[in-house]
C-alpha cells in the first residue's frame, strides 16, 4: 500500500491517450507506450505528486506534526509548506534498519528500512507539491 501527496486539483490526463498511458490495442498486441506522455498517462500540466510507502508516509506525517494514524486527509497549502520547510531545516533523521522476520509457516517478511536523511529528501520533493497547491489556491491531500 502507499500514500500519495498531491495538490487537490483536477487530474490532468494526456491528450493523446486519454490517460491510458498507451496507444494501440492490447488484445491485438499493438499497444505501445504513448509517445506524448511516455506511458504515464499524465497531461503536460499534471500537478506534482509524491508517493510513499505507508510506513514512510506515517513517519513523515508524524515528523510534520500531523496525526500519523490517519493516512488520509488534507492540509492548507501554506501551513503544509511551512511544516515541510521547517523539517528540511532540522537535523537529518536517523536511519531505520531493515528487519526480516519469518512467519509460523516460514514465510519471509522484510521491512526495508530507510537511509539517514530520507525524511528530508521526501520533504524536499514535497515543496513542489505544496507550492503548486498554494499557487492554485488548493489544499494538499494525502491518501
Amino acid at each position: 500500500m502507499s500514500v500519495t501527496f498531491r495538490p487537490n486539483l483536477p487530474i490532468s490526463r494526456c491528450d493523446a491517450c486519454g490517460g491510458a498511458g498507451f496507444t494501440g490495442d492490447y488484445n491485438l498486441g499493438t499497444d505501445v507506450d504513448c509517445a506524448l506522455c511516455g506511458g504515464t498517462g499524465a497531461g503536460r500540466d499534471a500537478a506534482p505528486e509524491v508517493n510513499l510507502a505507508n510506513v514512510n508516509a506515517a513517519d513523515l506525517l508524524a515528523a510534520l506534526g500531523y496525526d500519523a494514524d490517519d493516512l488520509y486527509g488534507e492540509a492548507e497549502a501554506e501551513d503544509f509548506l511551512g511544516r515541510v520547510l521547517l523539517r528540511i531545516g532540522l537535523p537529518a533523521d536517523e536511519p531505520v534498519p531493515t528487519v526480516e522476520t519469518r512467519g509460523a509457516l516460514g514465510a519471509r517478511f522484510v521491512s526495508y528500512g530507510r537511509p539517514e536523511g530520507a525524511l528530508q529528501g521526501y520533504c524536499e520533493r514535497l515543496v513542489a507539491v505544496a507550492e503548486a497547491a498554494r499557487r492554485a489556491g488548493a489544499v494538499v491531500t494525502c491518501g
